[in-house]
């Protein structure tokens, strides 16, 4: 069975701290890589679709006259997939008769993936956004047939500022969440996309708005070791101890996933050192009460320990359920970490 925070894998980034983290790691990107093979097939299984995937402007617009509505859509979706931008410009009909709804949802699926080949050009941003007229949602419509995501949650998480720019602009609703709670500041948070975060808090994004785990943006950002991100958000007023629904602070899972760039900015933003987890925080039952420095002590992360130390940690705080202090859990770790505590 997976740890909890192995649920939104997509989402987290540090799956290192043991073997079966790093089993779930290999299994998603082994996942992921027979995904792509599958879709770059696909775009290429029809005269028209293998065409605009290749740019070429000339056969697409000979071939589209006799497309039915639905090659269509698929059509525009591959030239938006393939950043091709001049293509869409030149090709009228391109996504037309169609349905506008999925090929609104599918096209920025794919043009505003994590992870995307190329930043969304100019002119596929234009060619999507035009699209948004005949949608009953308008520019906030979600892809219910991919979680209810909408164009800028796509943009947000992807990185694409050009997009999330223009989507805002044309009234993209900043503070609109997914089903589960994510919201467009909450994941450009996830994967460290620093300009677009500082687009969404520009654009009134609730900077403390949490998932349904109770996960804010900066405790997503401190997961994934986004330093960066963080003066972003506390100059916004995150709150830099507020715990997810296992009591855990972002400076914990910081410190717990080794993330030492991430532990000195949650420091510098004042992050209370010794404030512990209630219940079960992450990844087992030992964690009633167990502190940054204890977490960072039980998985040898000597950098992070030398951090909370420097800093004033406690090293004999206790955890509630066993009564174990930082010290004796570097002691039971052994190794670097327990050759540090013996010596502080």
């Amino acid at each position: 069975m997976y740890p909890p925070f192995a649920r939104r894998a997509q989402l987290y980034k540090g799956f290192r701290a043991d073997d079966e983290h790093q089993l779930h790691k290999d299994f998603l990107d082994e996942t992921q890589k027979k995904a792509r093979a599958e879709q770059a097939a696909a775009d290429g299984d029809t005269d028209l679709k293998a065409a605009v995937r290749d740019g070429d402007a000339a056969a697409a617009a000979r071939l589209l006259g006799a497309a039915p509505p639905p090659e269509r859509d698929a059509a525009f979706i591959v030239a938006c997939a393939h950043g091709r931008g001049a293509l869409l410009a030149a090709v009228a009909g391109l996504g037309q008769g169609g349905s506008a709804t999925r090929a609104w949802g599918a096209a920025w699926r794919r043009a505003a993936a994590d992870g995307a080949v190329r930043e969304m050009g100019a002119a596929v941003v234009a060619a999507l956004m035009a699209g948004a007229a005949a949608l009953a949602g308008g520019i906030d419509e979600r892809d219910e047939e991919a979680g209810g995501w909408t164009a800028l949650m796509r943009a947000a998480g992807g990185g694409h500022d050009l997009a999330a720019r223009r989507l805002l602009a044309a009234g993209a609703n900043a503070r609109l969440a997914l089903r589960n709670g994510p919201t467009p500041l909450y994941l450009a948070a996830a994967s460290g996309h620093e300009a677009v975060v500082g687009r969404m808090l520009a654009a009134g994004a609730a900077v403390n708005q949490a998932d349904e785990h109770g996960e804010t943006p900066l405790y997503i950002a401190a997961a994934n070791g986004h330093d960066a991100i963080v003066p972003l958000l506390v100059a916004a007023g995150a709150a830099v101890d507020q715990v997810e629904e296992h009591g855990s602070t972002p400076l914990f899972i910081a410190a717990a996933f080794g993330h030492e760039a991430m532990v000195q900015a949650l420091v510098a933003a004042g992050a209370a050192l010794d404030l512990a987890a209630h219940e079960g925080a992450q990844d087992d039952e030992t964690n009633a009460g167990a502190t940054p420095l204890m977490k960072a002590a039980e998985r040898g992360h000597v950098g992070v320990a030398q951090l909370l130390l420097a800093a004033g940690a406690d090293l004999d705080r206790r955890s509630e359920t066993q009564g174990i202090t930082p010290r004796s859990r570097a002691a039971a770790t052994g190794g670097a970490i327990a050759a540090l505590f013996a010596d502080a």
